[in-house]
């Protein structure tokens, strides 16, 4: 769990990060607009964070504007899968590089390694993506589904379900926000939570989105959306996601 706390002379608020879900744009939003002397991270990955929100904020803070994320977990899991693809490549089971491109990716990548996404390209056959995805996916589900981790990918933050990392694994957590705002929606409802804030509406720019990592790829991230319709890969984010659906009211 990822929590970010204004502080009370500031603008007090509550951000609980949901990861691939607008978090980079929310960064970007808090530097331009609130300062990061303005407010505290406590930021960590799942082996290592100390905090649960539940438990240590003041009660003070608690009557702040109290916001977290959401996504469609279809689209919120191939976006995983294109986020940090290059320290994943490694160990799928088909090179998802072009091996035409000037530059190619560290064999050997992994979550420690320093990698510029923007310098590499990705295959243009997509039958490679399906492949490298549903291997993706099966090895996710196989942790959901209560088998050790075989991959560090699979216990972060970024790829596991909201249920565990926003909400803490209890559903009812959900009352604790005044607003979850999906990313489909982020546009049109930003400027009213951001006046609830700062007391100005202010715009939500994208950052780090598909092009912005991907440069050399002449597609979108949408037209990677068809990895779900092989080898039941929708129905397996339909079952190890449930609770993402139910909770965050998404349609199977």
């Amino acid at each position: 769990m990822e929590i970010l706390i204004g502080k009370k002379q500031a603008h007090p608020f509550v951000f609980v990060k949901a990861r691939r879900c607008g978090s980079n744009s929310l960064n970007l939003w808090l530097e331009n607009t609130i300062g990061r002397e303005n407010y505290i991270d406590l930021s960590g990955d799942n082996w290592s964070i100390n905090f649960d929100v539940f438990d240590v904020v003041e009660d003070d803070i608690l009557a702040a504007p109290k916001v977290t994320f959401c996504r469609n977990p279809y689209s919120r899991v191939v976006a995983g899968y294109l986020a940090d693809i290059w320290h994943y490549a490694p160990q799928f089971p088909v090179n998802i590089s072009d091996t035409d491109h000037p530059n190619q990716p560290p064999p050997d990548a992994d979550h420690s390694t320093q990698i510029d996404m923007s310098m590499y390209k990705m295959t243009d056959d997509m039958d490679k993506h399906i492949e490298a995805f549903t291997y993706f996916l099966d090895e996710m589900c196989d942790y959901l589904g209560g088998n050790e981790a075989k991959h560090w990918w699979q216990v972060t933050l970024v790829n596991e379900p909201l249920i565990h990392t926003v909400l803490n694994n209890d559903p009812s957590n959900i009352e604790f926000f005044d607003h979850v705002i999906k990313q489909e929606e982020l546009p049109n409802i930003w400027p009213t939570v951001s006046k609830e804030i700062i007391g100005r509406e202010t715009p939500f720019y994208i950052a780090n989105d598909f092009k912005a990592r991907h440069p050399s790829d002449k597609r979108f991230g949408s037209d990677f959306m068809k990895v779900l319709d092989y080898n039941n890969n929708r129905e397996k984010i339909a079952e190890h996601w449930k609770l993402d659906f139910e909770c965050f009211g998404y349609e199977k």
